[in-house]
């Protein structure tokens, strides 16, 4: 028995013994703190409390060790700011330096995009027109209210900013307004050209420009440029008034005008609609305003015009250069009447111009003054004859010719004789007897149309004829009536009706 319990006794003191020991192991791995690495990423146990020896332990927000490895940090590392005693990470750093060849811009580094290259010493040099062959010397001619770029190159290259483009100007009728692209500086992004802009308005006339650059080495060199600043619009086939008859045909009117630089033109008829929704005149565009081609040649605008009740006024026409914006106005008066019986010194009725040298004779024949005119060239003999059947003051139609003349004077015994009709309604308008050498030449003749009420144009050539012999033209004519051809010695002297073209 004693044996027994000498046994159990020795037994249980190995198993108390044991029991301390882990318990000792136990401990030292919850309490051994200091001998923990302090490069560990472990949390250290901060906070040991409570009766059963629990631990709390506060954790941490941060993944690097931006304490320092402080508990209760008072700094904190690169990147990181102190925020109720704990290291929070920085959201918004901004960027203060960039590597060569970037920039900074708001916080990031941008690549530098504009780098200038090295500067190359030029000794010498030539400035040329690129644009003109590389010639040194240009004329130009611009349109009002327009702009034009002029390139100016080195060859070779002046890369320095500092070698600048300057001019001089020889003339000051200030018809355009010089300028310097960037100062004068060569533009990098144009390979290191130099641009020399002009601007005009509405003057016309000449300026004349001397271009040059002298460099950082002291050679200089020169270009030149004359400039002429045009009116580009021509006008004609335009006169100043126009009478329409009230409640009448209507006029077609006509206005041609060139374009010299050959930019489009467009026409506009100034407060159109307004004047036709007055009702006196009225106002109709026949064709196109716009003409984008051919214009150097020539466009025509063309309108029709008809009296509606008694009225007189001027209307405006503009004509637009659609490329430079330039406008050109015209201005003519329209008059709606009773009656058109005024005569103008033109040949607009027949679709002509006055570019020919043409002798104009007008006969106003009234009872009053029953006597024929002659040409002021002795060539031609006219009279009216045309008793109209309302009284307008003459009752004789007014006649007016127009013939070609080389102003030499002829005699009164050589002519022909022909009966100027209207073709409408065959009544005999007029006489007129023409010199022998006159046969066979176009002439025109415009009179009063009672049929028409209007003045109307026609062409005509003069007929052929055989010498005529016999005394003056005055012995053959009595007041009113018109000579028959007894009282000529020509079997062919009456000619013939003439032929309109």
């Amino acid at each position: 028995m004693k044996w027994s319990q000498k046994v159990f006794t020795m037994f249980l003191a190995s198993f108390v013994l044991s029991g301390c020991n882990v318990a000792d192991k136990i401990n030292e791995n919850i309490l051994d703190i200091e001998t923990e690495d302090p490069n560990s990423d472990k949390t250290k146990d901060t906070n040991l409390t409570g009766n059963q020896g629990s631990t709390n332990v506060q954790p941490d927000t941060n993944s690097s060790n931006n304490n320092n490895g402080n508990t209760n940090p008072t700094t904190c590392s690169t990147g990181f700011h102190l925020e109720n005693s704990v290291c929070v990470k920085d959201t918004n750093q901004t960027q203060t330096q960039c590597q060569v060849g970037y920039h900074i811009s708001g916080d990031q580094c941008i690549k530098d995009t504009n780098i200038s290259l090295p500067i190359v010493q030029v000794d010498e040099f030539n400035l040329t027109f690129p644009e003109y062959s590389n010639s040194k010397s240009i004329d130009i001619v611009m349109a009002k209210n327009s702009e034009k770029n002029i390139v100016i190159k080195s060859n070779p290259k002046q890369t320095s900013l500092e070698t600048k483009l300057k001019y001089q100007q020889y003339t000051n009728n200030s018809v355009v307004s010089p300028n310097l692209i960037f100062g004068g500086a060569p533009i990098v992004a144009e390979d290191y050209v130099y641009r020399f802009r002009l601007v005009s308005t509405t003057a016309t006339g000449k300026d004349e420009f001397k271009l040059y650059v002298e460099n950082e080495n002291g050679f200089t060199d020169s270009v030149y440029v004359n400039v002429e600043v045009i009116n580009q619009i021509k006008l004609a086939g335009v006169r100043d008034n126009y009478s329409l008859v009230m409640g009448g045909d209507e006029q077609n009117i006509s206005i041609t005008a060139y374009n010299t630089l050959g930019n489009p033109l467009e026409f506009e008829i100034v407060n159109q609609s307004v004047i036709n929704e007055e009702g006196k005149i009225s106002l109709v565009v026949n064709g196109s305003k716009i003409f984008p081609t051919n214009t150097a040649n020539g466009v025509t605008f063309k309108f029709s015009a008809r009296g509606m009740k008694e009225d007189q006024r001027e209307i405006q026409i503009k004509v637009k250069d659609r490329t430079t914006g330039t406008v050109e106005s015209i201005y003519i008066t329209i008059e709606s009447a009773k009656r058109n019986t005024q005569f103008y010194v033109d040949l607009y009725e027949c679709n002509e111009n006055l570019s020919k040298t043409y002798e104009i004779t007008t006969d106003t024949n009234t009872p009053l003054s029953p006597d024929g005119v002659y040409s002021s060239d002795n060539a031609v003999y006219l009279k009216s004859t045309h008793e109209m059947d309302y009284d307008i003051g003459n009752k004789f139609s007014t006649v007016m010719i127009f013939h070609p003349t080389n102003g030499q004077q002829y005699s009164y015994d050589n002519y022909g004789k022909e009966y100027i009709r209207n073709l409408n309604t065959g009544d005999r308008i007029a006489t007129v007897y023409f010199a022998k050498h006159l046969q066979g030449i176009r002439y025109y003749v415009k009179y009063y149309d009672e049929d028409k009420n209007t003045i109307v144009c026609e062409k005509r050539n003069f007929g052929y004829i055989d010498t005529i012999d016999g005394g003056t033209i005055g012995s053959w004519e009595d007041q009113y009536t018109t000579p028959t051809t007894t009282n000529l010695n020509s079997s062919s002297g009456t000619g013939s009706i003439p032929v309109i073209f």
